[in-house]
């Protein structure tokens, strides 16, 4: 055989080579076969020093019953504190209102340490660990204290937010639960800056 056939040769054995394995990487994963999701940078953020310390080899979910210990306790002195017999019918309805957000969040913390949540139990999560927050910011007519309030939910969505990310990089959440978890974070942010203007501008 001439050089130019054993030429033309390896160049169609090279170009089989290539199309089989174009072909293989082009075929869809197999039933039961892990797919890491895309997972985006993480968003600016206007308060990252209310995000909880990243321990090396964190636990998930033990940084989430980390980050809720002290807001719970904050809660919980809130409500006794609010519970008087003087109170007018819409602040009772308030205290008993934060009250119910503080006992989702107990049973939601213990659901977590336990690693009993799943991803039914998010937009719950969610939801609640705004409303909740809110709430308690409304049992106050003082403005450094509605701060605190707001804080303490930006800091609670914080956790979420990377409790959240954890949990998609493991394939037990969708990955657009991250980003619903993104969004909301980024609301308490702008409610806490908003409030933040209004304080200052009140004193």
């Amino acid at each position: 055989m001439s050089s130019r056939c054993r030429s033309l040769t390896a160049a169609a054995g090279g170009a089989v080579l290539a199309w089989c394995a174009a072909a293989v990487l082009a075929q869809p994963p197999q039933p039961g076969t892990p797919i890491r999701p895309q997972i985006d940078p993480e968003p600016f953020s206007a308060f990252p020093e209310l995000a909880a310390p990243r321990p090396n080899n964190p636990d998930p979910k033990q940084s989430v019953d980390d980050v809720l210990t002290a807001p719970i306790a904050r809660l919980a002195a809130a409500v006794a504190a609010a519970e008087r017999k003087d109170a007018t019918t819409l602040q009772k309805v308030r205290v008993a209102q934060v009250k119910q957000g503080l006992q989702y969040l107990e049973r939601t913390r213990a659901r977590v340490k336990i690693g009993a949540f799943n991803a039914g139990d998010f937009n719950d999560f969610l939801r609640m660990s705004v409303a909740t927050f809110q709430a308690a910011a409304r049992l106050t007519d003082d403005p450094a204290e509605k701060l605190l309030w707001l804080e303490d939910e930006v800091r609670v969505l914080r956790a979420v937010e990377q409790y959240t990310l954890n949990r998609v990089e493991a394939g037990a959440e969708p990955p657009h639960n991250l980003n619903a978890a993104r969004f909301t974070r980024l609301g308490a942010e702008a409610d806490l800056l908003l409030a933040r203007e209004a304080a200052r501008r009140a004193k």
